[in-house]
């Protein structure tokens, strides 16, 4: 039975509904001052009408499974359906869902609402379009088919669901929002249900798994693993400061959602707020750091830095909630302390005044011990393809050794855009940015934004791997202007053994390369020169005195000299000063 009701997003109209549903349907309205929450997130542009549709009797297959492997084997009596909540633009009718439906295809759809009979976890599986939220930034989401009244709609969202505490704690809940994202947006994975991982989990502990008492990373990788990711997990005190929140953001940039883990709790970034190319809220000494060569200051900085906030997908909050890694791990540490508080004393000392001073006291910190706290509980577990071989710290390895900290190419690209003060006074630095993506989203991007015809030629039809990861530099003006001045192309099915380093392609203002094309030409080089010392060589040789240490490092090392002697010497007029970034390609704008 479906129930439509219209009200105006006001907190007296949302007050007053509330009131009649909590009494109409108590056993799902357990939690209602949560799903007022995610209602004042509404952001509707051409009304300020809702329509809200009332699904009843909705059979939601996440809470079927946990009701079958769970609920229902207690003695107490649970609920095995659930209620839907559509919420739509505007003032909807029944009978606009009859026919072709012209009202409703103006993409009126604000999304949907799970609510399940738990005193706990109350809100189930939902989806919710943020564009129609209150949120500005960058976020990864897929298309999701839902049926409302009958007929089929598609929203583009990212699956938002809370923790029951028994079946599912932050880690499970975690866990199958992101893989259910990935099943429905690549057919090379498919959902895991909380029974499964249950089961996975199970399979490597021994102790029983419910009540769920919680999961470690080792675990939660694990479970990524069956169901077909290849996870990569990262922690904060192997990284260090630095290079944790650059991973972290070249993960995000890349449009890859992954598990944030922290002071007992873990949640999902999948994008990031508005950044600051033009500079006009971060203070550049704040920004900016800097290496020694030479006895000689390079300056840089990455854009990762010029973004304030990250969009989570955390249980314990609305969804698309905007953070920082910090005010995350503050959060949680401090719920960690006061439920650690908690036990040693009695539910009544919690209320005096003695029992809050203490707890403040126990919980007053400076800045200063937030990377310690950080290096102590925060981790990323990034679930990576199969076929990505190169990871984001390798990745950036290469572009240090190669390019980043190579006073020789940074000198040529200098000397290129006659810009000698570029990356060697403070207030010009070398700016930055990684990213992994698909090529033929590269590719695409390229022929769409190339400034000429041979360069359309030369993207359409080169040859790439599936995944590559991207390298740009440039300055503050270009990027405040969207464009870079370098860029450079690694394999990401490929690894740091390889004799090319992994390096697919290099290119700047009047030079590029593309490194296969040298490898052949070496090949064939190699192959001419044999075959004439063969012929001119009718007598045999000693060669029991060679170093073939030192002749496989040559040979590894000329592959490396050819790309850069390549690079440098040979010009293509067809390269320009600037080129567009790869701009909101991965990520979707909101």
């Amino acid at each position: 039975m479906n129930t439509f009701v219209t009200f105006k997003l006001d907190q007296e109209n949302i007050n007053e509904l509330f009131i009649t549903l909590i009494r109409k349907y108590p056993l799902y309205f357990q939690e209602p001052e949560r799903i007022k929450e995610i209602i004042y997130l509404f952001d509707t542009k051409k009304s300020d009408l809702v329509t809200l549709i009332i699904e009843s009797d909705y059979v939601d297959r996440q809470y079927r499974d946990s009701y079958y492997s769970y609920f229902s084997q207690k003695y107490s009596n649970f609920e095995r359906n659930c209620i839907r909540l559509a919420f739509f633009e505007g003032e909807i009718k029944y009978r606009d869902f009859m026919a072709d439906m012209p009202k409703l295809k103006k993409n009126l759809l604000i999304g949907t609402i799970v609510l399940r009979p738990l005193s706990v976890g109350n809100i189930g599986h939902s989806l919710l379009n943020p564009q129609k939220l209150k949120i500005n930034g960058y976020v990864q989401t897929c298309k999701f088919k839902i049926m409302i009244c009958g007929r089929k709609f598609f929203i583009k969202a990212f699956p938002y669901l809370t923790q029951d505490n028994e079946t599912m704690t932050c880690a499970e809940t975690a866990l199958f929002n992101l893989i259910r994202y990935y099943s429905e947006k690549y057919c090379e994975y498919r959902i895991l249900m909380p029974s499964e991982i249950l089961k996975t989990l199970e399979d490597s502990s021994y102790e029983r798994v419910l009540p769920s008492q919680g999961v470690d990373d080792p675990c939660m990788a694990k479970v990524l693993q069956a169901g077909h990711f290849h996870p990569r997990l990262y922690r904060y005190e192997d990284e260090g400061e630095g290079n944790f929140e650059e991973l972290f953001y070249s993960y995000v940039e890349s449009g890859i959602p992954f598990i944030l883990g922290l002071p007992q709790h873990a949640v999902i970034c999948i994008g990031h707020g508005s950044v600051d190319f033009k500079m006009d809220h971060h203070e550049l000494s704040e920004i900016i750091t800097y290496d020694i060569f030479e006895d000689k200051k390079v300056y840089y900085i990455c854009t990762g830095r010029l973004v304030d906030e990250y969009i989570f997908m955390d249980d314990n909050q609305t969804p698309y909630i905007m953070s920082t890694i910090d005010k995350l791990t503050i959060r949680y540490y401090e719920n960690m302390l006061y439920e650690d508080y908690e036990e040693e004393i009695s539910g009544e000392d919690i209320e005096n005044d003695l029992g809050n001073t203490q707890l403040q006291d126990q919980m007053s910190y400076s800045e200063e011990t937030i990377p310690g706290m950080k290096k102590q509980f925060d981790s990323l577990l990034v679930p990576l393809y199969k076929r990505i071989f190169l990871d984001a710290s390798r990745a950036r390895s290469i572009f240090d050794d190669h390019f980043l900290h190579n006073p020789d190419f940074l000198e040529k690209i200098r000397e290129a855009y006659d810009d000698i003060t570029w990356g060697t006074k403070e207030d010009n630095p070398f700016v930055w940015r990684i990213y992994l993506t698909s090529s033929n989203s590269y590719k695409d991007f390229k022929c769409k934004t190339v400034s000429n015809f041979d360069l359309f030629q030369y993207y359409s039809n080169q040859p790439y791997p599936r995944f590559i990861w991207v390298l740009e530099i440039g300055t503050i003006s270009t990027f405040s202007e969207q464009m870079a001045r370098v860029e450079v192309l690694l394999d990401a099915t490929s690894s740091t053994n390889s004799n090319t380093w992994a390096i697919l392609s290099i290119g700047y203002k009047g030079h590029m390369v593309f490194v296969p094309y040298i490898v052949e030409q070496l090949n064939e080089k190699q192959i001419s020169e044999m075959n004439l010392c063969h012929e001119e060589n009718s007598t045999t040789q000693d060669y029991s005195s060679i170093n073939w240490e030192d002749v496989s490092e040559e040979v590894k090392q000329k592959v490396l000299t050819e790309i850069f002697k390549s690079l440098y010497y040979k010009s293509n007029k067809f390269v320009g000063d600037t080129y567009k970034i790869f701009s909101a390609s991965n990520l979707k704008e909101v």
